[in-house]
């Protein structure tokens, strides 16, 4: 009998501070989405109040911020090519959770066009307009590549060289713009 109690207490000991910890702090729980509707990987989500913290949000465009002391939090979210999302004032109350939904409009690029270019031969292996495409990944032969975005209003062009894919039969270049 005294071992069954021992072992209670000793289990009791060591979810206790496990489970305090949850009932007295909180969480937000962020999702970004762009103007459609669709979720946004890889934005730079950061929060700062009573604990300063950043993450990415994951494939399903989500970060989670958990075991956040009581207080008042505010909120950047950014990524290139989006204009930045700014939250003052979120409430963060413990035993809670805060889901918060966050629309990125895309910047002031207009039309973009963007090419890549195999480095190997010059050739150009995929172009896409951005306006009035959806977004389609596409996979690419190992190799070297360079990556132009051109907005055609502005004449500006920006140039990534030596963009890699691979390793493996295929790769994929992820291109943000």
């Amino acid at each position: 009998m005294r071992r069954k109690l021992a072992a209670f207490i000793f289990i009791l000991a060591i979810a206790a501070p496990s489970f305090a910890q949850t009932l007295f702090q909180g969480r937000i729980d962020v999702t970004v989405l762009d103007a459609q509707g669709r979720t946004v990987p890889g934005v730079l989500v950061e929060i700062s109040g009573a604990s300063s913290l950043s993450q990415t949000t994951d494939e399903a465009g989500e970060a989670r911020f958990l075991n956040l002391p009581p207080g008042r939090y505010a909120l950047n979210a950014s990524l290139t090519g989006f204009q930045s999302y700014r939250h003052d004032n979120i409430e963060v109350r413990a035993g809670t959770s805060v889901p918060l939904k966050i629309a990125l409009n895309v910047s002031g690029v207009k039309n973009p066009v963007v090419q890549i270019v195999d480095e190997a031969n010059g050739e150009i292996v995929y172009t896409l307009r951005i306006a009035g495409q959806n977004w389609r990944p596409h996979v690419f032969a190992p190799g070297t590549y360079t990556v132009r975005v051109s907005e055609p209003e502005t004449r500006r062009e920006r140039v990534v060289k030596g963009v890699v894919a691979g390793p493996g039969a295929t790769g994929t270049l992820d291109v943000r713009v």
